[in-house]
């Protein structure tokens, strides 16, 4: 799953990822209120960045799958850049998460479930102003057996929370973008893992929409600018990446009115 409105400024920092909210705070509590909007880019599931280049990676083996966390290669820190001078984006991405469901075999160690995280994102990181909800490629693993209808509703039950929060400004719930993710077209490594996912994935951008127009939040399909990279499948290359950046930083605008 990233601020700048005339709102708190929260830093995540790119060596450790943590954050001193405090200073945040501090440096934001100025006479004519915050000067920057907060983006929280919650519950996105960690990106992967194909390239043919080969650079430390921070815990894939396959040098095919590349995170490249302190490059800002994903889109997330191309949006960063993007919005300079008016967004900070706080970014909260973890592997294999979902929208509500628990892992049964990669949700043992650490939970994988969004809606427990979720919480405890909007506490740590108010006031937000934007909270980009990007989830449901991973909720499309066979074991979860979820039809696009189960994902889309998932999906909406994060857009719930957020909602019923006190995480935005002045106590308000934040703005909420809900992006559908592109649908899945080629599986060869994760064909096992995601059987059915393409002909699941197609069906999912007409349900989230639907579940973003009942609840009142803006919605973009992902699907109109990207594909994912035909490497696996279920990830976005480095150009997916740019792309899909830019564009939510349109978005981001418009809703936050620059």
């Amino acid at each position: 799953m990233p601020s700048s409105h005339h709102g708190g400024v929260f830093a995540i920092d790119p060596n450790n990822r943590e954050w001193d909210g405090r200073l945040a705070r501090r440096r934001c509590n100025r006479k004519n209120g915050r000067d920057a909007h907060a983006i929280l880019s919650a519950l996105r599931r960690n990106s992967r960045v194909f390239t043919n280049n080969r650079f430390p990676s921070t815990y894939e083996d396959d040098s095919l799958f590349r995170r490249f966390e302190y490059l800002g290669l994903r889109w997330p820190g191309v949006l960063q850049r993007q919005l300079s001078g008016f967004a900070r984006v706080i970014e909260e991405g973890l592997n294999a998460r979902t929208t509500v469901f628990d892992d049964p075999i990669e949700g043992v160690s650490v939970c994988r479930n969004g809606s427990r995280h979720l919480p405890i994102l909007l506490e740590t990181h108010r006031p937000i102003d934007l909270v980009i909800i990007f989830l449901g490629v991973n909720d499309l693993k066979r074991r979860f057996d979820a039809t696009p209808f189960d994902i889309a509703q998932g999906a909406g039950e994060l857009v719930g929370m957020v909602k019923r929060s006190v995480a935005g400004p002045e106590g308000q719930p934040p703005e909420i973008l809900l992006i559908c993710p592109p649908p899945v077209k080629v599986l060869n490594v994760f064909a096992g893992l995601f059987e059915g996912a393409i002909a699941k994935s197609s069906g999912l951008a007409a349900r989230y929409a639907w579940q973003a127009g009942r609840s009142g939040c803006c919605f973009f399909d992902a699907g109109e600018v990207v594909t994912l990279s035909p490497e696996d499948g279920i990830h976005l290359d480095a150009e997916g990446h740019r792309v899909l950046a830019v564009k939510v930083a349109e978005l981001a605008r418009n809703i936050l009115g620059s």
